[in-house]
């Protein structure tokens, strides 16, 4: 049954991709850091809009000033280098503790 159903993807995936060093440089610079705020807000108005828009927090990167952006940035050039807190890659929210007592 296997052989019947993946014979397309064993096909596709049998072969290695010939080296390409434009694509290479092409997938490297995904990864590069944001220089300034200005990039990174360009970046976040490139999002292409779907059928239902974008995600609001998208909308909201792009209305952030430069000041509110600064955080937002270096958390982003964090997670380019692979350095991202856990908490972010598990994808739960923490609510900041109020006090002392309440931590």
């Amino acid at each position: 049954m296997l052989n019947t159903h993946a014979v397309n993807m064993a096909e596709s995936f049998g072969t290695a991709p010939l080296p390409c060093q434009l694509r290479d440089e092409s997938f490297r610079r995904i990864f590069q850091p944001f220089a300034d705020v200005t990039e990174l807000r360009h970046h976040a108005n490139a999002c292409k809009k779907g059928i239902t828009g974008r995600l609001t927090t998208v909308d909201e990167i792009y209305e952030m000033s430069d000041e509110q952006l600064i955080p937002i940035l270096a958390i982003t050039n964090l997670i380019f280098a692979g350095e991202a807190p856990e908490i972010i890659k598990l994808g739960d929210i923490v609510p900041l503790p109020k006090d002392l007592k309440r931590a």
